[in-house]
């Protein structure tokens, strides 16, 4: 309609129409062309058959047209594939063997697949009418994946019997996936977003999708913290937090190919440490995910988010490392400086507290350039994002991205600092006032600021070792390490 409209041609070239969708995708004009599309469709469909099949005879089949059935059994491969999209399953196809798990692509958002061997889905039943099908099917006998290369490793047998029902895989392919942005709420992760260029993004609606959907009393709202992938930071191992509750959130440790470390989530001494209660906390161990030796493939994310919109699941699909020699190897972030701000513990500060607060660090030395993420007319902090000369990224804080204003330096020789106290109103029948903690933060490419007797400045930084950045959704501090 719209190409008509334009004089051009038919229809748009696919690449001119996601481009134009990208930038409206909340706008009733698309369910108007859909709902104009179902009508093209069911009108082209009138002469179509209409009949019922065992799932297992039909070799093949898309939206619009007739079945193609099986002939020959043995010739028929022994898995069923089914894409599906908004309007129910788009086509079938009988294959002979599982995708490889290579990562080669980013899935498109707007598909799910199901794909499972034949014999699994022998008494499923479909029907075929208008163009369109219905399957009849018993829930424990299919999942549902967000891309059709699933998993085939033998930790994942035990989802064969029906434990998750909705399962998602995203690659850490560099190639492919150029970051991973993780939601969270009361620092549980409720969602996992991959970024590629390959797509139109679409991180900043699925957030702003995220705060609508877990809206509450608290003060807090979703946190979102960003994870950039390079060819230099490609991911070999994963140390995970085993035993996940609201006192001991989700944390990650990635570790680079490079030898690099990033830090996810909410980290914690090792050992036991105590509640404001004095009640003793078993933090329990970690588990550490590598793939094989010489292995040619890239790590996958797998989770689960079931119809609650709380995570249930979040694993890569890597082997468990038993060897104590390798475990030694992909140790945790050594985290000797503990936060001072009283807000981003439970209680009050003690070495003996677990921090509530989130946890990122990054090297300060070659530094290409550095992107500050703002809010308020304070120009405060949120995150910071860094390329370095060598080609990785890292991130700290939330960085936002296409939130939140950004400032930007190119090869900064220095580092200002200032924290800065802001107050802020919370609930919404009585006002409450609260006094937070964040910083303005600024890069100077121009001058080190060092002086003549070979001190800072005042609220200056030199550009060396480490720079360990605690926040929570209001709160923010920085930390020098040497």
């Amino acid at each position: 309609m719209i190409s008509e409209i334009c004089g051009f041609r038919d229809v748009f070239l696919p690449e001119v129409a996601q481009l134009i969708q990208s930038h409206s995708q909340s706008h009733c004009l698309w369910r108007y062309c859909s709902v104009l599309k179902l009508v093209q469709d069911l009108e082209l469909a009138e002469s179509l058959g209409t009949a019922t099949y065992p799932l297992s005879k039909v070799l093949s089949w898309s939206r619009g047209e007739n079945p193609r059935l099986v002939q020959d059994g043995h010739l028929a491969g022994p898995f069923i594939e089914l894409r599906i999209d908004a309007r129910g399953i788009k086509s079938i196809e009988r294959m002979s063997k599982i995708p490889a798990n290579t990562g080669g692509e980013v899935p498109a958002s707007s598909f799910v697949f199901a794909v499972e061997p034949v014999e699994k889905l022998s008494d499923a039943k479909i029907e075929f009418e208008l163009g369109m099908c219905h399957l009849h099917v018993e829930p424990e006998n299919i999942s549902i994946w967000s891309t059709p290369a699933i998993s085939q490793h033998k930790e994942f047998e035990v989802w064969e019997m029906g434990q998750y029902k909705r399962l998602n895989s995203i690659s850490l392919n560099p190639n492919c996936c150029t970051g991973i942005s993780f939601f969270l709420r009361d620092h549980c992760i409720i969602d996992i977003h991959p970024h590629s260029t390959r797509y139109p993004p679409t991180h900043v609606e699925k957030f702003k999708y995220m705060e609508a959907m877990f809206t509450s009393p608290a003060p807090d709202g979703v946190e979102w913290i960003y994870m950039p992938l390079t060819a230099r930071d490609e991911i070999t191992a994963i140390r995970a937090r085993t035993q996940v509750t609201p006192d001991t959130p989700h944390n990650f440790t990635f570790y680079t190919k490079a030898g690099g470390k990033i830090a996810v989530g909410t980290p914690y001494k090792e050992g036991r440490t105590r509640h404001g209660n004095g009640q003793v906390l078993n933090l329990g161990r970690d588990e550490v995910y590598t793939l094989e030796k010489d292995s040619w493939r890239h790590i996958n994310l797998i989770y689960s988010i079931p119809a609650s919109g709380l995570m249930t699941l979040i694993r890569p699909d890597a082997e468990i490392v038993i060897d104590g020699n390798v475990d030694e190897q992909n140790t945790v972030i050594a985290i000797t400086i503990s936060p001072t701000i009283t807000s981003l513990y439970p209680g009050a500060v003690s070495s003996s507290l677990l921090p509530k607060a989130f946890f990122s660090s990054a090297p300060l030395e070659g530094i290409l350039n550095a992107h500050v993420f703002t809010v308020g007319w304070k120009k405060l902090c949120k995150g910071i994002l860094i390329e370095y000369e060598n080609g990785s990224k890292r991130a700290l804080g939330q960085c936002r991205l296409g939130l939140d204003e950004v400032q930007s330096w190119h090869k900064p020789l220095s580092m200002h600092y200032v924290p800065e106290e802001y107050g802020r109103t919370v609930g919404d029948l009585i006002n409450e006032s609260r006094t937070s903690r964040s910083a303005q933060v600024a890069f100077d490419c121009e001058s080190s600021h060092v002086t003549e007797d070979g001190s800072l400045e005042e609220n200056y930084h030199e550009l060396k070792g480490c720079l360990n950045f605690w926040f929570t959704y209001h709160e923010v501090e920085l930390q020098f390490v040497d």
